[in-house]
């Protein structure tokens, strides 16, 4: 059995593609965001600003022991 992948009511099998600087590919009606799906800065850091925010951490303050659920849908 072979499952074609759906988006929200449009067939991607004959949706219109096109291909990123990288080869990737994604939906044309995505185009005007290709920056977005490219994986050369999905692994950079955003450039640092003049203000950094912190948290103020307790000190010997530690994390509670527990479970860690999967909040997702699949």
């Amino acid at each position: 059995m072979q499952t074609r992948l759906m988006r929200i009511g449009t067939d991607i099998d004959n949706a219109e593609m096109v291909t990123t600087d990288d080869g990737g590919r994604i939906l044309a009606q995505y185009q005007e965001f290709m920056e977005v799906f490219s994986k050369e800065k999905a692994g950079t850091l955003p450039p640092h600003r003049q203000i950094d925010h912190t948290m103020a951490l307790e000190p010997d303050n530690k994390l509670p022991y527990g479970w860690i659920y999967n909040l997702s849908e699949f």
